[in-house]
């Protein structure tokens, strides 16, 4: 994540804020410009406006990506993982396997959870 790319996302949020359809709706991405404005864009739509903002940040951006950090994030903060398997709409929990990024971090933090004798190997 680059400050670029926060720039042009709050440039974003503040456009959504100018159109009154969009003000109050749950979705991230909004019609704001085409369509019916206030609704969700479209997964095509959606895909455009991140390739509008990759090429202006210049790095690779993808929707699907922010779905892989919601999972991801989820899982750290302790969501269980059916629970984060029925918010990507997942029918079974071996499909969310590609969506589990494990870090370094996460690794050593439990390493040093056995180290301490309270992670428990059997």
């Amino acid at each position: 994540m680059t400050w670029e790319l926060v720039a042009l996302y709050a440039e974003y949020v503040y456009e959504r804020e100018r159109v009154p359809e969009a003000v109050d709706g749950d979705m991230v991405f909004v019609n704001l410009f085409r369509g019916v404005l206030g609704r969700g864009m479209t997964y095509s739509t959606a895909k455009d406006f991140f390739d509008r903002l990759a090429r202006k940040a210049e790095l690779t951006a993808r929707p699907h990506m922010v779905r892989h950090g919601a999972a991801t994030a989820w899982i750290r903060g302790g969501q269980p993982r059916d629970v984060v398997q029925e918010l990507l709409g997942h029918q079974s929990q071996s499909s969310m396997v590609p969506y589990i990024h494990t870090s370094e971090a996460d690794k050593r933090a439990a390493v040093e959870k056995v180290g301490a004798g309270r992670g428990g190997v059997a």
